[in-house]
C-alpha cells in the first residue's frame, strides 16, 4: 500500500500478482518436492498492541477527505469519536499458526 498515492495501489497488486504467478510456475518446475505428513493444528492468539500515537482529530478530518483505505479508516475514526468521543489507544492484533509439525509453519498476520 502506498499511503501517499493510493491510486496506485491496483497498479502495485498487478505487478505483484505477476511475480508470485512467476515464482509459483518456477517452483511447479520443481520435482523435488516433500510431502507433508500431518494434519495442521491452528491456533488462534490476540496480541494486544499500543498505538505509537494517537492520531489528531483535525488530521483525521482531512484524510477522511480523500479516497482509499487511509480515507476509510480516518472515516471510521470520527465516527468512533462522534459516538464515544473517544479513540482506542490499543488494538487486539490476531496472530494464527497453523504447525504442520517438523516440516511447515505458517504464520498469519493481520493487514
Amino acid at each position: 500500500m502506498n499511503t501517499n498515492h493510493p491510486e496506485m495501489d491496483l497498479v502495485y497488486a498487478k505487478d505483484q500478482r505477476k511475480q508470485i504467478a512467476e515464482e509459483v510456475n518456477r517452483l511447479l518446475t520443481i520435482h523435488d518436492w516433500k510431502a507433508i505428513r500431518q494434519l495442521p493444528d491452528g491456533k488462534m492468539k490476540y496480541v494486544e498492541l499500543t498505538f505509537a500515537r494517537m492520531p489528531d482529530p483535525k488530521k483525521l478530518a482531512a484524510d477522511a477527505k480523500g479516497s482509499g483505505r487511509t480515507s476509510n479508516y480516518s472515516l471510521l475514526l470520527l465516527g468512533r469519536i462522534a459516538r464515544s468521543g473517544d479513540i482506542p489507544e490499543k488494538i487486539d492484533y490476531p496472530i494464527q499458526v497453523w504447525d504442520f509439525g517438523k516440516d511447515l509453519v505458517m504464520i498469519f498476520l493481520a493487514f
